[in-house]
């Protein structure tokens, strides 16, 4: 139950969007790039638009869950797409904080954002890495933060923002990506530290 409320937009787009994408002869990464656009042009224009922006922001990061099944079903899973979509996560929510943060929330989100997307990069199996055996008593931890990186769920922006608490939702989703980087570096070393000998 709560994998199929926290993954709805994944299925949402599997189900509806990576087939007609697909037939269309539409390249994975022309979906990641319009991810990207829609998501920033969405942060830029937020302050003094706030619900054009979160749409915007909204589509974009919604959309993102359909570069990989692309690339997948059509055969054209590539290193550079993957690199691609990992730095438009973090460009995407690095703009949002520089944008509406400020001052340590401004600053520690862009670092945590983008180091956050750094960590991905270095994993093989986002979910056998995600899902280490001593946190597997916790499934609600792991399904955050293999899907989410342990940051606010992008589809919850229009609920914080209607209640006027984008600050809110920043706070959130940076404890997140750094609590992300806290528990997985380490892992991450000790694993790259294994393969090496």
């Amino acid at each position: 139950m709560l994998k199929t409320l926290y993954e709805w937009d994944r299925w949402v787009c599997e189900r509806w969007f990576i087939s007609p994408l697909v037939n269309a002869h539409v390249h994975p990464n022309a979906v990641t790039l319009f991810t990207l656009i829609a998501a920033v042009s969405g942060a830029l224009v937020m302050p003094q638009y706030l619900w054009l922006g979160v749409l915007l922001f909204f589509i974009g990061r919604f959309f993102d869950n359909a570069d990989g099944g692309v690339a997948r079903a059509s055969n054209k899973v590539t290193k550079f797409g993957e690199s691609f979509d990992t730095w438009t996560g973090a460009a995407s929510l690095g703009t949002l904080f520089f944008i509406m943060g400020s001052g340590a929330l401004a600053f520690l989100g862009v670092a945590g954002a983008i180091l956050s997307r750094v960590l991905c990069l270095f994993v093989e199996d986002e979910k056998e890495f995600f899902n280490p055996i001593w946190l597997r008593k916790f499934p609600l931890v792991v399904e955050l933060l293999r899907n989410e990186l342990a940051g606010m769920p992008y589809f919850l922006l229009p609920l914080f923002a209607a209640f006027d608490c984008v600050n809110v939702f920043l706070w959130l989703t940076l404890l997140g990506n750094w609590l992300t980087i806290i528990i997985f570096t380490p892992i991450l070393l000790k694993t790259g530290v294994k393969a090496r000998r």
